[in-house]
């Protein structure tokens, strides 16, 4: 069934990005100016619409599929995401995080088995990225950031996750500096650098 989408309205890019920045300079971006028919169209060209393009790609070699994003790829959210890819939700001081063990447990699930078919494409293509399963390091400056971290470590505890807590001495030695008083590290994480 084919219809017709109309967008009213598209992300405006706030400019400000390190990262992308920090790159040489992109090849110009290829505009679609006429009409066009796809058997697939993926709307989005952050790390799940790439993760998703490709997919449908393996699956289905012969569809034409259409990568369709407002700004630039690798500019906007998904690249100022310091290059983590994360299998927990980031509100973590939200009140309704973790209130159902068995849905976040399936979102958990569901992340990681995206984060094992990333890592299995940098394998399989030999992508020089910095790819790193080290985990990630969720710190905290004062009181009510340490609050918040308790609250995400008992939402951890819920779900039956490791992590590891780390003094004001421990987060120093990873990051070089006495600014935060406590840290708590999930391994669940992988981090990669971006490279154009």
């Amino acid at each position: 069934m084919a219809s017709n989408l109309e967008f009213v309205r598209f992300p405006a890019p706030d400019g400000v990005n390190g990262w992308w920045e920090s790159l040489p300079p992109a090849p110009p971006a290829v505009a679609v100016t006429a009409e066009q028919h796809y058997d697939w169209v993926v709307v989005g060209g952050g790390i799940t619409g790439l993760c998703a393009a490709r997919r449908l790609a393996e699956l289905a070699p012969d569809a034409s599929i259409a990568l369709v994003e407002a700004d630039r790829i690798g500019r906007t959210t998904a690249g100022r995401n310091s290059g983590f890819f994360v299998d927990l939700p980031h509100d973590i001081s939200s009140e309704s995080y973790s209130r159902s063990v068995e849905a976040d447990k399936a979102d958990v699930r569901l992340q990681r088995h995206g984060i094992d078919y990333v890592r299995s494409v940098v394998k399989q293509k030999d992508i020089d990225c910095d790819w790193r399963d080290d985990g990630k390091f969720h710190a905290s400056v004062n009181r009510k950031g340490h609050a918040a971290l308790a609250h995400f470590a008992e939402g951890l505890a819920r779900i039956d996750e490791d992590f590891e807590w780390l003094d004001a001495a421990a987060i120093a030695s990873v990051t070089g500096t006495d600014f935060y008083e406590g840290a708590l590290l999930r391994l669940g994480a992988a981090r990669f650098s971006r490279r154009r």
